[in-house]
């Protein structure tokens, strides 16, 4: 019988298995985690490894005595010498004991590995803030029995100042870079937008969705209701110096592209904000700024849309009473007390 690996005596509570593209990402989950939680992650460990058989003590590591095992998988992974040993002691694992050890993640778009179990659910970095994924990962290390360590002062000092680095190198980026990247980003959210609209508009035969430009934005129209999109440079120094953002108005009634009304009745019923932001990896995305939420110029415009539409459809089928006759009734309300209050 195969022997049941899962046992109170690990040396880590999590190891960490990627290529070095992905190493200030793990840093930074890395730096997170061990607050709490004893860590591995080679980069930082390379220096007691020295001078003894590094391919051994790393098998041992990620087939034995680590309580979980984090895998920041793309493509190109297990080519690599030493992502080669991780990904055999990986599987000789999953073959032989609990395969609950595993949290995988993809970090770009790609199959999922031949060998990982068929009933395995793997995340995306993509769909997650760091913040998620880390809390996720810790919540996943106490379900294996991992317990909560108090953190040492020289682990508190650290941690704060790997953070400060990346808010420096982050706010350095976005003030170089965002700009154009934002240009690029809204250009690709236009592009996504017309390719959903005219997918949509094949089944809603009479009712067409409509996106246009113009200097000052864009505005995809649904009747009875619209959404208008414009570009925005925010400040704000808590966080970091520039929010090159996307800002996006709902309405119920028709506005055009340059915000003026065209229907008789209309009013705006929601505001929102996505800024252009960068993760540890530097890969590019669209952040909700309140409430945190990460998505990419395809998830963007199947939001946006979806949002459109059950609006219109409300609004249509009088499911949700539009704006503008809620304000025109709060109106009249008001009015009604004012009179009676004067009399």
């Amino acid at each position: 019988m195969a022997e049941d690996i899962r046992h109170s005596e690990y040396k880590y509570d999590v190891a960490f298995s990627l290529l070095d593209s992905d190493l200030s990402y793990a840093q930074r989950l890395e730096a997170k985690l061990n607050e709490r939680f004893t860590t591995f992650l080679y980069s930082e460990q390379k220096k007691k490894l020295t001078w003894g058989d590094g391919a051994d003590e790393m098998m041992e590591v990620y087939g034995r005595t680590a309580r979980a095992v984090v895998l920041l998988m793309r493509e190109g992974y297990g080519q690599t010498f030493f992502t080669k040993l991780e990904e055999q002691a990986i599987r000789s694992r999953l073959y032989v004991g609990p395969q609950d050890f595993l949290m995988m993640v993809l970090m770009e778009e790609m199959p999922s590995p031949t060998w990982l179990p068929r009933q395995y659910i793997f995340a995306k970095e993509e769909q997650w803030t760091f913040d998620e994924l880390a809390t996720a990962i810790a919540a996943k290390i106490k379900t294996l029995g991992g317990q909560l360590q108090k953190p040492t002062a020289i682990q508190l000092a650290r941690n704060r100042a790997a953070e400060r680095d990346w808010q420096e190198r982050r706010a350095l980026i976005l003030n170089t870079e965002a700009n154009g990247k934002l240009n690029s980003e809204y250009e690709q959210l236009l592009v996504e937008l017309r390719r959903v609209a005219d997918e949509m508009n094949v089944s809603l035969k009479n009712r067409v969705i409509q996106v246009r430009n113009s200097a000052r934005g864009a505005v995809v129209i649904l009747s009875p209701c619209s959404l208008s999109l414009f570009k925005t440079i925010e400040q704000d120094r808590t966080i970091y110096p520039l929010y090159h953002q996307l800002g996006i108005r709902e309405h119920d009634g028709i506005f055009d592209e340059n915000g003026d009304m065209l229907s008789r009745n209309a009013a705006t019923w929601a505001e929102s904000s996505y800024a252009i932001d960068v993760g540890p990896d530097e890969r590019w995305f669209w952040s909700r700024i309140r409430p945190t939420g990460v998505t990419d110029s395809t998830d963007l415009a199947n939001l946006l849309l979806t949002r459109l539409f059950e609006r219109a459809e409300g609004v249509r089928t009088r499911k949700i009473v539009p704006q503008f006759e809620r304000e025109a009734r709060a109106q009249n309300r008001q009015s009604k007390w004012v009179t009676g209050w004067k009399d």
